[in-house]
């Protein structure tokens, strides 16, 4: 028995040991249940509801592109259409059902990943310790996204490995994954891999090969059946193109590969050190020693990974989980699996969470052999009341990790940031009717989709599902006010732009020159709509914004910004008080409000507004605490804006900390300039 389960029986009197067992999960999955709620926003989500809702009125999966004008009636393999319908009937009945039917995705996972973690590495705190460090790791890519089903379901095949009949289990999975995610074809490879395990585990000491008939009829059933969706064959494309390294979308940033950092603090140096512990977990999951002699099996070659030599540090690890996969029979999939998927996450990040769930159980293996060396040389480790302590330490781990998790009010709206998206110009949009063709930002464009449907958009999140290379490189050639952007925007006869204020295109566009051209029909704090002025749209009579967005904070909060600019900042400070009252979870709204309290001169209210910000959204820290050493510097606080920004750089992989960082250098030499020789 584990540490934990020891613990928990001591805490928990006469319990049965399935009953310890079963609340030593609850512990390590309620902990890792804190990690699921990631500030980030989750683009992709808005365009499979378009898709559900659509898939849902016309009565049958979508063939046809109904949202672009760019490839609007082109052929669409959507992949992931059962997953848009399943999530369109959540969000339909409450969008609150959406996010919570995700925690609900997650929280299954985690469950397998701790019962697997447990079985290989025989302790219940080393498993839960490994199911932490993963769901940590992993933590910024647990958005709202048909991805979470592949990482539920490669833990189902890997549960039920070791059973009798589990590979019967293959065929109807792959008959559902085959129509929610495109993960289906690493689920099949993951199949494969058992299947030659079971082959190589029955042709030892034989002088012939011996096949398993199970698993392989399995695995052909199983490949059969993922043609029954409604695309055929044609589900393989996608799947097929990642293998093309030279596509322009490789540039997206949640394919780019993790930088090299040791920083426990940054995604990549959590995922360093994940991928270390499960090399030391890979040769010790095989066999069964547990002592010195097995760590130092890997210890060279992880040493030298981490003693800060990048180009070293992947074959390190790689050669560390390939002496796992050679070991032992009967352990050869999980180091090979970590093998694969290590390969796929130091390419393209997107894929650390796959790499981290499925690796877990080897990381909980050495983990609990430095418990069992820890345990061999303390004897006071291996009492009740150690095992009763370390249960109490866990359980109350779990609830600190939960301090700055606020699940209601607003799920959905803190699951999905949704300050980023244009509400307010969208519902503008509704009331002044459509534009011909809108240039819109690519993480806007599914939110268009739903919120506008009669709206066709330039690109979304669809990538190269649908869109082609030459597309997404005029988006970013427009979007980048790069050499040649208008005419790109006159050859596709784009006759309106919606984009983000403080934009360059923006900025471009309405000034000089662009301005006798386009004109400013909508702006807020976030986004602003420029349309051609020769563009028919502008012959119908249009609202005023005001009739149709007031009230909204993105709208309401550019008066108070005036009345500040214009000598009344106290009114502005009373004005956006009443706005962060009535929408306490929209992010921007106070970084708007600090700002005018720096105008003020009240470096005082400033922290306060942020501490207040943070209580209501903590996850959403590091950004207030921009906001905060931003306007600390319009206060003319050098110091306080320097050391608050340093707490405010970003630590996921979806924003680069340079900028930041570039930011608080520039500060710091102001600040040597300001205090002279």
């Amino acid at each position: 028995m584990g540490l934990l389960e020891s613990g928990l029986s001591a805490l928990g009197g006469s319990g049965g040991e399935r009953g310890r067992r079963a609340l030593s999960g609850v512990v390590a999955v309620a902990g890792a249940a804190a990690f699921s709620q990631p500030s980030v926003a989750g683009s992709d989500l808005w365009w499979h509801l378009a898709s559900g809702r659509e898939i849902v009125n016309r009565g049958g999966p979508l063939r046809e592109d109904p949202f672009s004008y760019t490839f609007g009636g082109e052929t669409w393999t959507n992949h992931e259409w059962l997953w848009d319908v399943l999530y369109w009937g959540a969000y339909r009945l409450n969008p609150e059902l959406a996010a919570w039917l995700n925690l609900a995705v997650l929280l299954a996972t985690f469950g397998l990943v701790f019962a697997i973690a447990r079985r290989v590495g025989g302790s219940g705190l080393a498993a839960g310790a490994a199911l932490w460090a993963a769901a940590a790791t992993s933590h910024w890519f647990f958005d709202i996204r048909p991805h979470l089903f592949t990482l539920l379901l490669v833990c189902i095949v890997l549960i039920a490995r070791d059973r009798t009949h589990g590979v019967w289990l293959w065929p109807p999975l792959v008959l559902v994954w085959a129509n929610l995610h495109a993960g289906f074809a690493f689920g099949l490879g993951v199949m494969g891999l058992i299947a030659l395990e079971k082959t190589a585990d029955a042709s030892v000491g034989k002088s012939w090969p011996s096949v398993p008939w199970r698993p392989w009829t399995a695995l052909a059933l199983a490949g059969g059946f993922m043609l029954v969706n409604p695309y055929g064959l044609q589900i393989l494309e996608y799947p097929l193109a990642y293998l093309d390294a030279s596509s322009p979308f490789r540039n997206l940033i949640e394919w780019r590969p993790p930088p090299f950092t040791l920083d426990p603090r940054n995604y990549a140096g959590r995922f360093w050190g994940m991928a270390a512990l499960v090399a030391l977990g890979s040769p010790l999951a095989a066999g069964r020693r547990r002592g010195p002699a097995s760590f130092a099996l890997v210890g060279l070659p992880v040493a030298t990974a981490l003693a800060g030599f990048h180009g070293y540090a992947a074959p390190g690890i790689a050669l560390a989980l390939a002496a796992g996969a050679l070991a032992a029979p009967g352990r050869r999939v999980l180091p090979a699996l970590a093998l694969v998927t290590l390969s796929m996450a130091t390419t393209s990040r997107r894929f650390i969470p796959l790499f981290c769930l499925t690796s877990a159980p080897l990381a909980a293996a050495a983990l609990a052999a430095g418990l069992a060396f820890a345990r061999e040389r303390v004897p006071a480790l291996r009492g009740s009341p150690a095992a009763a302590a370390t249960a109490a330490a866990a359980t109350l781990a779990a609830l600190l990790l939960w301090s700055d998790v606020r699940l209601v009010p607003g799920l959905l709206y803190r699951w999905t940031e949704a300050s980023f998206y244009p509400e307010a110009a969208v519902r503008y949009l509704r009331a002044a009717g459509p534009p011909e063709r809108i240039f819109n930002l690519y993480n806007w464009g599914g939110y268009i989709s739903l919120h506008a449907p009669q709206i066709r958009v330039f690109i979304d999140g669809r990538a190269n599902t649908l869109y082609d290379d030459e597309v997404y490189l005029e988006y970013q050639r427009v979007s980048s006010v790069s050499v040649g952007f208008r005419s790109i925007l006159e050859r596709r006869r784009i006759d309106a732009v919606l984009f983000p204020t403080e934009s360059s295109l923006i900025r471009s566009l309405g000034a000089n020159a662009g301005a006798r051209r386009w004109r400013t029909v909508y702006t807020d704090r976030l986004a602003t709509l420029l349309v051609r002025v020769d563009a028919r749209y502008l012959r119908r009579d249009l609202p005023r914004p005001a009739d149709v967005v007031r009230g909204h904070p993105d709208f309401d909060v550019l008066r108070a910004r005036q009345l500040a600019l214009e000598g009344d900042p106290d009114t502005a400070a009373q004005q956006i008080e009443a706005i962060v009252r009535e929408h306490p979870l929209h992010v921007p709204v106070w970084g708007d409000l600090a700002r005018v309290h720096a105008w003020r001169g009240d470096s005082e209210a400033i922290g306060a507004t942020i501490a207040r910000a943070i209580r209501h959204n903590p996850r959403a820290a590091p950004r207030l605490r921009e906001f905060e050493g931003y306007s600390y510097e319009i206060a003319g606080d050098l110091e306080r804006a320097i050391a608050t920004l340093r707490r405010a750089v970003p630590r996921g992989p979806f924003r680069g900390a340079s900028g930041v960082r570039g930011y608080i250098e520039n500060l710091k030499e102001r600040a040597d300039e300001r205090e002279g020789p």
